[in-house]
């Protein structure tokens, strides 16, 4: 799909600074780049060109906003998500630990009336649950090669 993609945005990448590189997630699509290297979508194909040459554009730019980059990032994520099945590494991680703090913080919020401490102790035990379950999951994912 994008042969030669990786190599021009490592070559791009370059250019920027350490906290530019963070900010614009350029591993993240690197890996991703690497995963998608024998698969072939269009749509996918022609958002990462338009991302690679956003990439270039802030390097030249001290000024670029990064507001439609984030977007094009997101919306690559997405498609990636629905077509290939395909997640970044810790965001289902992520997702758990925040269902676990939802549910943790609602069942503590329940027992409030009981003993006002246990919202506390709930949201603790629901996020101790989500990193469980979500460790799961992600482990289950990267056998299965759906993580980039």
């Amino acid at each position: 799909m994008l042969e030669n993609y990786k190599q021009e945005l490592e070559s791009i990448a370059r250019h920027l600074t350490d906290k530019e590189y963070k900010k614009m997630k350029i591993q993240s699509l690197l890996s991703l780049s690497e995963k998608l290297e024998e698969m072939t979508d269009h749509e996918i194909e022609s958002i990462l060109l338009e991302v690679m040459s956003m990439v270039h554009e802030s390097s030249r730019d001290e000024h670029f906003d990064m507001k439609p980059y984030r977007k094009k990032v997101k919306l690559v994520k997405e498609l990636v998500i629905k077509k290939f099945d395909f997640h970044e590494r810790g965001t289902i991680q992520s997702q758990y630990v925040a269902i676990g703090i939802c549910l943790g913080s609602g069942i503590g919020a329940a027992f409030t009336s009981v003993m006002p401490s246990m919202i506390g102790a709930f949201s603790g035990i629901g996020i101790a649950i989500g990193v469980a379950i979500g460790t799961q999951k992600e482990k289950e994912a990267e056998k299965a090669g759906k993580l980039y």
